[in-house]
């Protein structure tokens, strides 16, 4: 919590607390004068112990956010199939892997670029993993025509997607649609098939369903990613990627 919302968050604390002695009080028809004496109490008393104020604001804040965590994690309980299995996914590296990683990208996000080379690095070296990927364009309409694009190939012939998304992420400068149908022409796809899909319905319920569980995640950016009940939201990295693998080989856990 950065300084100006502490700040506010306080007086707001401050304010409440004066509000609810004095609405206490009156509900026994307290004079306007022994009201300004409460709150003059209740003023002089915070003045002279500021560190309640600060021991409120962390136990708001701790509290907020594991409110937070738990609402996540019921939302995951709720749409695991989606979120691990849909149908609609891409899914690279051991369909059976008993450890998942999940990520939400954007073809044009950078950072999303350099985590493409850590996938591809973690799912070399770990036969266990299965990576799915989420089609998550949020970065304007040349990302919502990128991504149409590519579920399109994938439902037309997914054999080529992983090429496609790595020769997406080769690519110099910013992607859109005429970019996308000219590295799936370059892999060979049948474009009259692939044109045919761009069409199909089964694209828009794609999109909408990784829009709902990142909405339900609170996710905000791309790249991101889930692990277990574990959000991480920017680039993990190779290094902290393969302890939180590793974490959940030995006990389950993100972090044991």
């Amino acid at each position: 919590m950065n300084r100006l919302v502490r700040a506010a968050a306080a007086g707001v604390l401050t304010l409440s607390l004066v509000a609810g002695v004095a609405s206490v009080q009156a509900a026994d028809e307290v004079s306007d004068a022994e009201r300004s004496r409460i709150e003059g109490v209740v003023r002089d008393y915070l003045l002279k112990n500021p560190e309640i104020v600060q021991e409120a604001l962390v136990a708001l804040e701790k509290k907020q956010e594991e409110e937070k965590v738990a609402k996540r994690k019921e939302m995951m309980s709720e749409n695991s199939g989606a979120l691990f299995d849909s149908p609609r996914q891409v899914v690279l590296g051991n369909p059976d892997g008993k450890i998942t990683v999940v990520e939400f990208f954007d073809y044009n996000c950078g950072v999303c670029r350099r985590g493409y080379g850590d996938m591809m690095k973690v799912l070399k070296e770990n036969d266990d993993v299965k990576f799915v990927l989420k089609e998550f364009p949020i970065l304007g309409r040349p990302s919502q025509e990128a991504a149409r694009v590519a579920i399109a190939l994938h439902l037309t012939d997914p054999d080529k997607y992983l090429d496609f998304h790595t020769a997406m992420f080769a690519l110099e400068g910013g992607v859109n649609e005429e970019k996308a149908l000219m590295v799936a022409e370059n892999l060979g796809a049948d474009m009259d098939a692939l044109k045919k899909n761009m069409d199909n319905p089964e694209i828009f319920k794609t999109v909408e369903e990784v829009y709902t569980l990142a909405n339900g995640l609170g996710l905000t950016g791309t790249p991101s990613y889930v692990v277990g009940t574990e959000v991480f939201g920017g680039l993990i990295g190779y290094e902290q990627m393969s302890k939180v693998i590793a974490s959940m080989r030995e006990c389950g856990e993100t972090s044991c």
